[in-house]
């Protein structure tokens, strides 16, 4: 069996199909320890969007985002949510 393709609609995508988007969802909470330094107590991350947490020796946490999927483009989507919850210094 053969299958004939107009020529006007051969090899041309529709453009959902024709770009891979990024998507990504983090969500942290922080808490103060009872030295006054930020904690990491709960961490979720989901699709391409990866985070890090450099020991700096500080009373403040620094967070790395990374997207595993590569670079960033019009119709990525990331969504981050970050929750302090009481004592967070």
């Amino acid at each position: 069996m053969s299958v004939i393709t107009p020529h006007s609609t051969r090899g041309q995508a529709t453009p959902e199909a024709s770009q891979p988007r990024a998507i990504g969802t983090g969500v942290v909470r922080v808490r103060a320890d009872d030295k006054g330094r930020t904690r990491l107590m709960t961490l979720h991350q989901a699709g391409s969007l990866k985070m890090v947490f450099p020991n700096t020796h500080r009373r403040h946490m620094n967070a790395v985002l990374i997207n595993t999927a590569g670079g960033i483009t019009g119709g990525d989507r990331f969504d981050i949510r970050l929750k302090p919850m009481r004592g967070q210094a």
